[in-house]
């Protein structure tokens, strides 16, 4: 539960409004600077009433559908992309890893990557 890990922090804005924060330091009784919380309140009076659209938008259910523009691609059963260039055919995988981990240098041996590149150096240490 939050309210065993965190401490609630109620904080005054330039314009008077409470400001309800939760900080996980229980020692001290301010989390933001002014300037920050100078920054928050002028942020959260920008843009309240695009955030509130966008949630009343959640509210509403969205149909989403194709664009008209694309209408004769799906009317046309004949119609396919470009085929596939003979180098993104075989798309190459590459694992790579420490060699003094014995386990994962198995395991990617074991794997169907194409490669295995190991890094000496980290088996050094």
């Amino acid at each position: 539960m939050l309210s065993r890990c965190f401490k609630r922090v109620a904080l005054v804005k330039s314009n008077g409004k409470p400001i309800s924060v939760l900080s996980k330091n229980v020692d001290r009784e301010y989390l933001f600077s002014p300037g920050a919380l100078q920054f928050l309140d002028t942020f959260i009076e920008n843009h309240k009433n695009n955030h509130k659209k966008l949630l009343q938008d959640r509210q509403t259910p969205s149909v989403y559908d194709f664009r008209n523009d694309t209408q004769w691609i799906r009317d046309d059963s004949t119609w396919s992309g470009p085929s596939i260039p003979d180098d993104l055919k075989c798309r190459h995988v590459e694992i790579t890893g420490p060699s003094s981990n014995s386990s994962m240098v198995i395991n990617a041996l074991n794997s169907k990557a194409d490669c295995y590149m190991t890094d000496i150096e980290d088996s050094f240490f």
